[in-house]
This record gives C-alpha cells, sequence and structure tokens, in this order.
C-alpha cells in the first residue's frame, strides 16, 4: 500500500474530529469523494491496484505514486473547471494546517457549538487575533478541500487571497458579542496586519508561522 494512502486516512480521520463530530465532514464539507481528499483518496487506491496487477505481471516500471510529487487526481469544480491536485502535497499542507487548528483553543468551541453545547462563557478568555486566527485557518483548510486552491500554491498565496475583511468583521462581531459591545474596535484587513496577528497567535500557541511569510520557500 502506498504511503499516501495510509497518511490521508489518517488525515481524514483528523479532519473529520476538528468539529467534534466523526461524521465524515469537515464543518460542512463532505471529506470523502466530492472533494479533494475524496479524488485522492480515490486515485491512490486506483495506483495501487495499477501496481499490484503491474508487479503479477512481473513490470518493474516505477509506481506512478512513489515518484516525485506522487498521486495526481483530477477534481471537477463546481463551475465545471477541472484542476490537477497533487495528492501528497495535499496531505502535507492540510496535516500542517490541521495541527495549527488543533492548538487553537476555539476549535473546541466551535467543535461544542457544533453539537449544540457550546456557552459564551468559554470565550471569555477569547481575544480579537484568537477569532481571526481561527477564520484564517478555517478558510484555508476549506479552500485547499474545495479546490479554491490547489496545493501547490504557497501558504503565503494562500493566506494572502483570504477574505480578511470578513475575518475582521466576525472576530469584531465575537468580541463585542463577549463584552457586550464595550470593547474597542480593532480593524485588519490586510496582508501584513494580519500576518503579524498570525505571527503572534503561533508564539501565544506554540505552532511554527515561517511557511506563510512572504519569503518562504517551504510548501
Amino acid at each position: 500500500m502506498p504511503s499516501e494512502e495510509v497518511k490521508l486516512v489518517q488525515l481524514i480521520t483528523r479532519l473529520d474530529m476538528l468539529d467534534g463530530e466523526m461524521h465524515h465532514k469537515y464543518h460542512d464539507v463532505p471529506l470523502r469523494y466530492k472533494n479533494a481528499t475524496g479524488v485522492c483518496e480515490i486515485a491512490i487506491e486506483l495506483d495501487e491496484q495499477l501496481s499490484s496487477e503491474l508487479a503479477k505481471k512481473g513490470s518493474t516500471a516505477a509506481k506512478r505514486s512513489e515518484r516525485e510529487g506522487g498521486v495526481q487526481a483530477p477534481l471537477e469544480l463546481d463551475d465545471g473547471q477541472t484542476i490537477i491536485i497533487d495528492c501528497k502535497k495535499l496531505v502535507e499542507k492540510l496535516n500542517v494546517l490541521a495541527a495549527i487548528a488543533e492548538k487553537l483553543p476555539l476549535t473546541r468551541y466551535f467543535e461544542d457549538k457544533a453539537n449544540g453545547v457550546s456557552s459564551v462563557d468559554q470565550l471569555r478568555n477569547s481575544t480579537y487575533g484568537d477569532f481571526y486566527g481561527y477564520h484564517v485557518v478555517d478558510y484555508m483548510i476549506k479552500a485547499l478541500l474545495e479546490g479554491k486552491s490547489t496545493p501547490d500554491v504557497s501558504f503565503h498565496k494562500l493566506f494572502s487571497v483570504a477574505p480578511l475583511e470578513l475575518f475582521d468583521t466576525a472576530a469584531n462581531g465575537y468580541v463585542s458579542l463577549i463584552h457586550k459591545g464595550g470593547a474597542k474596535r480593532k480593524n485588519v484587513t490586510n496582508i501584513d496586519g494580519a500576518l503579524a496577528l498570525f505571527n503572534k497567535l503561533g508564539e501565544k500557541y506554540s505552532f511554527d508561522t515561517r511557511p506563510f511569510a512572504p519569503q518562504s520557500t517551504r510548501p
């Protein structure tokens, strides 16, 4: 079995658990067969079957999954456009984002909210930056799952095209709710400010933000 398949199955389970319910979805995005992880799961399974057939025939041809970049899979978007997903890179990127999401305290709040057991008291110590950062990571995960971004795009590029004004509005809304309208509004709507805020979250919750920097060449 190709190593990518094992990692993909683990990743799907990891993403599934982020919203507190094992239901084959990341929030409202299905994790099997209708998005990037789904098409990769199928492609890797077919690749394994092909490799097995070649082995039975005594072929010494390299498995496609062992070539640089790993298995590739076509994903048809809602507008009819088809993009090619590099499954190895997809797993690598989503694993990084899932690890960050697991460290953000608000992930637990939104897990509870999805399950109908959340309370505003859980938010008492949450800041504008906490809400903003949660929405940034959530956006990037969904963008990769839905094919809005392909995994060969850098983290910085993925970050920079996020709807920052929407995150600002949402973060201010939650902070206003917590403090009953008495909190001073913040306005982070550009990439430099968003990255600075994200760097502070990385320091606060111990995750590496260097891949998101503009000079980064890391995947």
